[in-house]
């Protein structure tokens, strides 16, 4: 008989099977004998539903409820399922050896678990791993969940959306060995990114060769190509870009670590950026503070809109709002206020807050304490506070309200009048205290003033404490021999030998004074209470010379009047009696 075939459905050619194949027709047909059964046992896909009998199996017994089919070594039986060696049941197994007892396949194929139709968890070993072990992956969650090619070690704990609409992928994907991604939707850890983390959150990546890095959570947060080793913590649209390896962001919003930052942080907040090339940065938190490109090591604690210029490497912004540090102003610090500024170049200045202060260009450690709007504009200047006060000549310290240091070295203070006080020439200590001026030299036990010099409101002079209360070890002295000393004391004209010589002073030397008087703390000092004290003694000795010399002077006139007076007698006597001569010698 010859035989042709095609396949199922075409329409092609037959093809003839060779060789030939002969029938033998045999006279009566053969019938089995429940043959009838096969009209009614058969469906296209197999035998029919309920079209078999137990009875039919020709098992030895009767099934029980439950029971299952097994071929015992002989014959079929029915028997619990479990009873079968090779079987799991619902209510768990008993005697099972792992290892050898497993749920599993035994060939290079994954294996699922589904839930309500649909792959709930994927368990898969890649072979082509050069890594040895076959480390399997584990893939969590929605059945779009993904694991790349060639990756091992990898862990997808959940999330995911499965049938998303839209463009953008809402499944998790993991394309870097050992990566873990926990939970969330749209979260992806890129090619190379080994041994990376994303708990949860939404469209959160770590991009190509980002190694060990983590994202917490979150929403939106990138960790870019070769930022390894680097953490988001959480928040929304935080970023480390590309080359910033160690970097960290704690949390907030669109906070930004940019290219080439390494190791450096930004604990929270808002629209904060640590620019390119700032490496070992620190933004602590607050909105809109910024760290500009190559500052290094610099750091804003927190506050708004603060920033540090390009190349202000080692800066310092405490906090507060609208502080700059500008260009070149190495290691220099704000420690907060509002609109503070050290200028370009002004490296190591240092404000320590207030309001709207300005550390000048090239200022270098010039220091602002605080105040409003104090001014410094040379090197090492300095105002401690107050308002309206300008150091600016070089070492010169302006202190009160309005006080101008114009010149180098120079210490002005200015009181509260609201005019300017400035100082006049280099090295000059000017003060402005329109109510006095006093020096306490020292103090009792209760901390009141027993020694020191008063420069009263309005006054030319110094007064010194001498307040009898205040003194002590009183002796009487004796006038006539200080004014003795003081008349044998060498008084000179003279100047000091810092001034010119055209300027000439009178008085004694301090080591002659002291000799003299034995008065003073030592030999090279004449103090003025000392000075004014001696004259007194002078001119009480001067008085009391005095008064001998008139109470002589009264003895002595009073004797020449006593002889004047005797001789006014004589002379009326004498000129009585030569009158009476006269008369009588006239009479004869």
């Amino acid at each position: 008989m010859e035989i042709s075939l095609r396949p199922s459905g075409t329409f092609g050619q037959f093809t003839f099977l060779t060789p030939r194949q002969p029938l033998t027709p045999t006279p009566n047909a053969l019938f089995s004998v429940n043959a009838a059964l096969a009209a009614t046992a058969t469906t296209a896909n197999g035998i029919a539903a309920s079209a078999v009998s137990p009875a039919q199996l020709n098992t030895s017994d009767a099934p029980g409820n439950g029971q299952v089919l097994a071929y015992n070594g002989t014959s079929l039986v029915w028997t619990n399922a479990s009873t079968v060696a090779a079987a799991w049941t619902l209510n768990g197994n008993a005697g099972t050896v792992p290892g050898v007892n497993f749920l599993g396949t035994t060939d290079n194929q994954p294996l699922e678990l589904w839930v309500n139709g649909t792959r709930a968890l994927r368990l898969e070993v890649n072979t082509n791993s050069p890594l040895t072990g076959w480390i399997a992956n584990i893939i969590g969650g929605a059945s779009n969940n993904f694991v790349a090619p060639d990756v091992v070690g990898a862990t997808i704990s959940g999330g995911g959306i499965a049938n998303q609409v839209g463009p953008i992928p809402v499944n998790n994907q993991i394309a870097a060995n050992f990566g873990t991604i926990s939970g969330g939707a749209g979260n992806i850890i890129q090619v190379a990114a080994l041994d990376s983390f994303i708990g949860g959150g939404v469209f959160n990546t770590i991009q190509n060769r980002a190694e060990h890095s983590f994202i917490g959570g979150g929403d939106g947060n990138t960790i870019q190509s070769v930022a390894f080793n680097s953490i988001i913590c959480a928040g929304h649209f935080n970023s480390i870009q590309t080359n910033s390896p160690f970097a960290t962001i704690g949390g907030g919003d669109n906070n930004t670590i940019q290219a080439n930052a390494s190791s450096s942080t930004i604990a929270g907040g808002s629209a904060n950026v640590v620019s390119n090339d700032a490496s070992d940065c620190f933004i602590g938190g607050g909105i809109f503070n910024v760290i500009s490109p190559a500052a290094g090591a610099s750091t804003i604690t927190g506050g708004t809109g603060n920033t540090i210029a390009l190349f202000a490497d080692s800066a310092s912004i405490g906090g507060g709002s609208y502080n700059s540090i500008q260009s070149l102003a190495t290691k220099a610090t704000i420690a907060g206020g509002q609109a503070n500024t050290i200028q370009q170049g002004a490296y190591n200045a240092s404000i320590g807050g207030g309001y709207v202060h300005v550390v000048g260009t090239n200022a270098a450690f010039a220091t602002i304490g605080g105040g409003y709007i104090n001014t410094v504009t040379n090197l090492y200047g300095t105002v401690p506070g107050g308002r309206n006060n300008i150091a600016g000549g070089k070492d010169s310290l302006a202190a009160g309200r309005r006080s101008h240091a114009l010149h180098d070295g120079t210490f002005v203070w200015a009181d509260s009048g609201d005019a300017d006080f400035a100082s006049t020439v280099t090295n000059e200590f000017a003060v402005r205290a329109t109510g006095g001026v006093r020096f306490v030299s020292a103090i009792d036990t209760s901390g009141t003033p027993v020694a020191g010099v008063t420069l009263p409101a309005g006054s030319g002079s110094w007064s010194s404490l001498s307040d009898r209360n205040a003194k002590a070890n009183f002796a009487p002295i004796s006038s006539r021999e200080l004014l003795d000393r003081l008349a044998e004391l060498p008084v000179q004209t003279w100047n000091y030998k810092s001034q010119n010589d055209s300027v000439r002073h009178i008085g004694p030397t301090a080591q002659d004074f002291a000799a003299a008087f034995h008065v003073g703390e030592d030999d090279r000092h004449i103090a003025t209470v000392d000075e004014g004290g001696v004259a007194l003694a002078a001119i009480q000795g001067l008085n009391q010379k005095l008064e001998e010399r008139l109470t002589e002077k009264d003895v002595e006139i009073r004797i020449l009047k006593k002889s004047v007076a005797e001789l006014k007698e004589l002379v009326s006597a004498i000129t009585q009696q030569q009158n009476e001569a006269r008369h009588e010698s006239s009479s004869n």
